[in-house]
């Protein structure tokens, strides 16, 4: 019996640890990975926390509305590798952005590339695999 209730106790561990592993969601499910886009706006919020950084950009399209999109960052430990620290991010400056777009047309992106107003770039792609080649 004792032996039967340590088995029970490894699987539901096992599952309990393994379970954000498939949470997860895939970036090329989500996002558009065939084409990138650039994007000039401020950010109003950054959300530091994991798994993933997230910004929010107020963009102006050419009628002059504005949309506040989301964009989602890489982790924060890739982040801090890339040299990149919520403390440098200043609300309310203008940034250009390359990201790819959400598939269901929402306001929300994948970023890949931050640039900042004195033109220092940070990678906030994570790297992904279907990135497409620096130019």
């Amino acid at each position: 019996m004792k032996d039967h209730r340590t088995v029970l106790a490894g699987l539901f561990s096992a599952v309990v640890l393994a379970a954000p592993l498939f949470a997860h969601h895939s970036v090329a499910n989500v996002f558009d990975t065939s084409k990138s886009v650039s994007m000039k706006g401020t950010i109003t919020k950054v959300d530091w926390r994991n798994p993933h950084a997230s910004i929010y950009l107020d963009v102006k399209d050419a009628s002059g509305k504005i949309t506040n999109w989301w964009i989602e960052m890489a982790t924060l430990a890739n982040l801090s590798r890339a040299g990149l620290d919520q403390n440098m991010i200043d609300l309310n400056q203008t940034y250009s952005i390359e990201v790819f777009l959400s598939k269901d047309g929402s306001a929300k992106a994948v970023g890949i590339n931050l640039i900042f107003p004195d033109s220092k770039s940070y990678d906030i792609s994570d790297n992904y695999p279907m990135r497409p080649p620096a130019k």
